[in-house]
């Protein structure tokens, strides 16, 4: 009796699907994807604030008369 399977409550390992229903592959796509237009919009948003409009080679205005 002693050499009998246990039933107990956990199934195994889910082996890393996640929450996304479809293929793993698909899953990867889709979320590269989604990192990237979101790594583009901040970095567009990133150089937009920073105001770039100045040219690289010139030293910075100095506004205390100096």
């Amino acid at each position: 009796m002693g050499y009998e399977a246990k039933k107990t409550e956990h199934c195994g390992p889910k082996r890393g699907n996640g929450a996304y229903w479809g293929y793993k592959w698909e899953a990867k796509k889709e979320s590269n994807r989604i990192r990237r237009e979101n790594a583009k919009r901040e970095i567009r948003g990133a150089t937009a604030d920073t105001g770039h409009e100045e040219s690289a080679g010139s030293p910075p205005a100095t506004t205390n008369g100096g």
